[in-house]
């Protein structure tokens, strides 16, 4: 358990440095509503628990269904930036 303590931290400082980039981003796309963004990504947060409380399982190992999940999301994430900054700079 040990051997994969220094995984574990590096993927809880990873984690926890994009939610609040995240949340800021939300914050400037909605400057006049921190409440709304705040609550989008909290029930954004539900909605990934879900299949792990109802016992929804794809099939797919855990590293692979992760990795893959965090890929999709670097990619939506980097795509509505460009489309902000392309707004921005119109």
């Amino acid at each position: 358990m040990l051997e994969n303590a220094g995984k574990s931290k590096y993927n809880e400082v990873f984690f926890n440095m994009t939610m609040p980039i995240t949340l800021y981003w939300m914050v400037c796309i909605f400057p006049k509503m921190p409440g709304f963004a705040f609550g989008f990504l909290t029930f954004a947060l539900f909605l990934g628990f879900l299949p792990g409380y109802f016992g929804w399982h794809s099939g797919v190992d855990g590293a692979v269904s992760g990795g893959t999940g965090c890929l999709v999301s670097l990619a939506l994430l980097w795509g509505a930036l460009l489309v902000i900054l392309k707004k921005r700079h119109k």
